[in-house]
């Protein structure tokens, strides 16, 4: 279930839609079939790699998360105040 909320297919499928406008049915899947693996190969790399990547660049896992949370602190504060 996890995956299925990072992926959110549901939520790309529009912005897919408008990006291959011109495309037959047999390339559009072609497309979506390209793109699947190459998210998949990435989810999977950092799945198995991501801490000693993070760690090989100097960064903590706490650094890592206070980022991430200043991140998103700043989208939603710009959603709010936009």
């Amino acid at each position: 279930m996890t995956l299925f909320v990072i992926l959110d297919p549901l939520g790309l499928l529009p912005l897919f839609l408008t990006l291959t406008p011109g495309a037959s049915p047999r390339q559009r899947r072609r497309i979506a079939l390209k793109a699947s693996l190459i998210a998949g190969a990435i989810l999977l790399v950092f799945g198995l790699f991501g801490l000693a990547i993070l760690d090989g660049l100097g960064i903590t896992l706490g650094a890592f998360r206070v980022a991430g949370g200043l991140f998103l602190f700043w989208i939603g504060f710009e959603l709010v105040f936009e």
